[in-house]
C-alpha cells in the first residue's frame, strides 16, 4: 500500500467518531482534537490555502529560531499546519509522519534548500488543487499520492534541518495550541481577554 492509500484508509476508519470520543492512536487522536478545536476558532476555513500558508509561515520561524525551545515550537507548528492540510484531504497525519523518515530528499546536503523545495511542493499542490488545474485537476487518488508524498518530504526536511523529532514536537506543541481561544482574545489567543 502507498502512503496515500494507508493514510486515507486510516482516516476513514475514525473520521465519523463523535465527540468526545477519540481514536486510540495518540497522533490520530490529536488530529481529531485539532480539527475540533480549529472548527471553533474564528479563522477556520474548509480551504487548504490558509493552512498551506501556515506551513510557510512556521518554516520561516524555524529559520529564525535560535534556542532549542524555539526550534521545537517551530517544528511542532509546521507539523500542526501539515496535519491540518492532511485533514482537509482526508489523510491520517500519523501515516505521513511514519513515511517522513523514508521520504526522498532531493537536496540532502543542504537542509535549508531541501526544506524550501519541500515547502514549495506542498504549496504548489494546494494552489493547483484550489485552481483545479494541472495536478490539481487530477483524480483524488493521483493528487492524494502527490500530496501525501510532499507532506512526508516536508516533515522529513524539518526533521533533517534540526534533528528534532517531528512526532514529539507535534504532540507537545499541539497541547499548547489547544489551550488557545482566538475568539475570546484575537490578539494573544488567551482563553480569557
Amino acid at each position: 500500500m502507498t502512503t496515500f492509500s494507508t493514510a486515507r484508509a486510516t482516516f476513514e476508519s475514525w473520521a465519523a467518531i463523535d465527540a468526545p470520543h477519540l481514536p486510540p492512536d495518540p497522533i490520530d487522536a490529536m488530529q481529531v482534537r485539532l480539527l475540533r478545536w480549529e472548527q471553533a476558532q474564528p479563522f477556520w476555513r474548509v480551504s487548504s490555502l490558509p493552512v498551506a500558508l501556515g506551513c510557510g509561515e512556521e518554516a520561516g520561524e524555524l529559520a529564525d529560531a535560535v534556542r532549542h525551545h524555539e526550534i521545537v515550537d517551530a517544528v511542532g507548528d509546521v507539523a500542526i499546519y501539515a496535519c491540518q492540510v492532511a485533514t482537509r484531504h482526508r489523510l491520517a497525519f500519523g501515516e505521513i509522519l511514519d513515511a517522513a523518515s523514508n521520504s526522498d530528499l532531493n537536496h540532502m546536503y543542504d537542509e535549508w534548500r531541501e526544506l524550501l523545495s519541500a515547502l514549495g511542493r506542498v504549496q504548489h499542490l494546494i494552489l493547483k488543487r484550489e485552481q483545479r488545474i494541472r495536478i490539481g485537476a487530477e483524480s483524488d487518488e493521483v493528487f492524494g499520492e502527490a500530496l501525501a508524498a510532499a507532506l512526508a518530504r516536508m516533515i522529513g526536511a524539518i526533521t533533517d534541518a534540526h534533528g528534532i523529532d517531528a512526532r514529539d514536537a507535534f504532540l507537545e506543541v499541539a497541547k499548547r495550541v489547544l489551550a488557545r481561544n482566538w475568539t475570546a482574545n484575537p490578539v494573544t489567543g488567551a482563553a480569557t481577554p
